[in-house]
């Protein structure tokens, strides 16, 4: 008898034991928490940042990332048990062919290219295109010959953002001889290829998509998941009242992620150059980068809201001789602001 009360006791002691353990639930991560998938370098939730009116960004339902041609199929089968339904491509088309497609989880019923030029990291498949136009990774990464004239650089889509500096930290050369110096700014760049003014139609697309409940939960990325997709996630976390200093510690989340991703090319351009070739600043995030572009917001539209919607904001660009421009912000309207704010914070 005594032993019947003695296992009927630990019986019951493990029973409460497992279901203490089993009762408590998953605590939610840190905001930015990244999540930690083979594939991927810099996918993170942005769930969890405190919002407008004491309300917070929901979890599990809006997710950055960089490229997803490499998700493996425990990845896969991870991002079908968050339900992924929706996932927005910004990179080009020259890049998803030269990268390779997203490689998509079952539960992908939409997936939506926006493919915006600027930022695009794309080395080799920027220097296989058309070796006239593509001197600099040309030289710096296959050694191939190349046209007399550095302006012909000038006209490849990776190298809109880049700005001649001469402090700059990019030091660039036709074979043995230099050519000058640059620094990398996409968020201020050239008129038509910054991410500010460059791409609102692409920006509205994004904004737009997120009205519809039916998309989440999303993912949105690039190839690293930094300039393009950290301006949208910047954009995005602004609108729902998160505090500017903690976009901005968001943002520079990618500094870390990406680095193992780029470092094989900051090195090799290194060793081409002699040690004077340094593309870190391109292949990273840092904080002047998002603060030229909020400045610019704040000082051309008064505010990220007035961005967004149909406010005329108006800029000239000081170190060119081009007049003083009007523009409209993307065109949302507050209707379409209230609804992405009421799905994604709570």
């Amino acid at each position: 008898m005594k032993w019947k009360v003695l296992l009927g006791f630990l019986v019951l002691s493990i029973g409460m034991t497992g279901c203490d353990n089993g009762s408590s639930p998953p605590s939610d991560p840190e905001p930015g928490a990244g999540k930690s998938l083979s594939g991927v370098y810099n996918l993170r939730d942005l769930g969890g940042y405190k919002g407008s009116g004491g309300k917070h960004v929901r979890y599990d339902l809006i997710y950055r990332s960089d490229e997803l041609n490499n998700l493996s199929d425990p990845d896969l089968r991870n991002l079908e048990m968050k339900g992924i339904r929706s996932v927005i491509d910004f990179r080009t088309l020259n890049e998803r062919l030269s990268n390779g497609e997203d490689i998509l989880p079952r539960s992908v019923v939409n997936f939506i290219p926006i493919p915006i030029s600027a930022g695009d990291l794309n080395f080799e498949g920027a220097a296989a295109r058309n070796t006239e136009q593509n001197t600099y990774w040309v030289t710096l990464l296959y050694g191939k010959p190349t046209p007399d004239t550095p302006l012909a650089m000038l006209n490849d889509p990776i190298l809109p953002q880049f700005i001649p500096d001469p402090d700059g930290p990019i030091v660039i050369s036709i074979g043995d001889t230099p050519i000058g110096k640059f620094s990398p700014n996409i968020y201020y760049a050239y008129p038509e290829k910054d991410l500010v003014t460059g791409f609102m139609d692409e920006y509205k697309h994004f904004f737009q998509t997120l009205k519809n409940e039916a998309n989440f939960p999303l993912i949105f990325h690039c190839s690293a998941g930094k300039d393009r997709t950290g301006f949208a996630a910047a954009l995005l976390l602004s609108l729902l009242g998160v505090d500017r200093e903690i976009v901005i510690n968001d943002y520079l989340l990618s500094a870390e992620n990406v680095k193992e991703k780029y470092a094989p090319y900051v090195e090799l351009i290194k060793q081409r150059t002699g040690g004077e070739g340094d593309i870190e600043p391109l292949v990273t995030v840092k904080r002047e980068y998002i603060e030229a572009a909020f400045a610019r917001i704040d000082d051309e539209w008064g505010g990220i809201e007035n961005y967004l919607t149909n406010k005329m904001g108006s800029f000239k660009y000081e170190d060119r001789d081009v007049p003083k421009v009007e523009k409209p912000g993307l065109g949302l309207g507050s209707n379409d602001l209230d609804q992405i704010k009421a799905l994604l914070l709570h």
